[in-house]
């Protein structure tokens, strides 16, 4: 896999970062974190660096965690399972917590930890904090603070019981793999689709999401 770094240069990239945002002020979602890590140990082979950063090396196959797990660093032949895990176990209905987590999931580049936080992290898990109905809007403006959706958009994806007959022949249809804990979601990756954000009405905006798409076109399609 590779990636254009800030000089426009392509280099290998060899691992992922996964960091799992909770709030270490509320026991509930530190809870929530140490849950993910017993079920992620259980699920992956991971071993803990214990002088706190990824500096134990990294080998095919194993995953490794800081000592306080909330980050997890992932060679290439792991990402497609255990990114597909972290995206559904991190929320509190499939890994059995009190609260959801969010994370954040960067390569890991000659940018560094910081820089490619910043640089190339892809968010997963609330609504992220600047609100992208006003960034995309006709007059766009950004608007801060994380805003709450009480509305379950994902609910069918919890329904465990279907009458796909119509006579009453109910099928439970997530006591077993390939499903996620208590969901028809796929715990297994089969793939995965990315959604663009841009400015309709913003030239710049418009020519980067089409140069975007040629480039992609150019290195997966053609």
């Amino acid at each position: 896999f590779y990636l254009s770094n800030s000089l426009t240069e392509c280099q290998e990239v060899s691992s992922f970062t996964v960091h799992i945002l909770y709030d270490d002020t509320y026991p509930n979602s530190i809870a929530a974190r140490d849950s993910v890590y017993n079920q992620f140990r259980n699920k992956f082979a991971c071993i803990e660096c214990q002088d706190g950063d990824f500096s134990c090396g990294l080998s095919p196959g194993v995953a490794l965690t800081a000592t306080k797990h909330d980050q997890y660093r992932l060679p290439m032949d792991v990402v497609p399972r255990a990114l597909s895990w972290f995206m559904q176990f991190r929320t509190a209905r499939v890994g059995s917590s009190d609260v959801d987590l969010d994370i954040a999931v960067h390569p890991d580049t000659e940018l560094g930890p910081r820089g490619d936080f910043f640089q190339y992290r892809v968010w997963g898990g609330r609504n992220h904090p600047v609100d992208t109905n006003n960034i995309y809007q006709d007059n766009p403006s950004l608007g801060f603070g994380i805003t709450t959706d009480e509305q379950d958009d994902n609910i069918w994806a919890y329904t465990c019981s279907s009458d796909a007959t119509g006579e009453g022949h109910w099928v439970d249809l997530c006591s077993s793999p390939p499903w996620a804990p208590g969901t028809t979601c796929r715990e297994e990756m089969l793939g995965a689709h990315i959604h663009l954000y841009y400015q309709q009405n913003n030239h710049k905006s418009v020519a980067a999401k089409d140069m975007f798409r040629k480039l992609a076109t150019e290195e997966f399609w053609s």
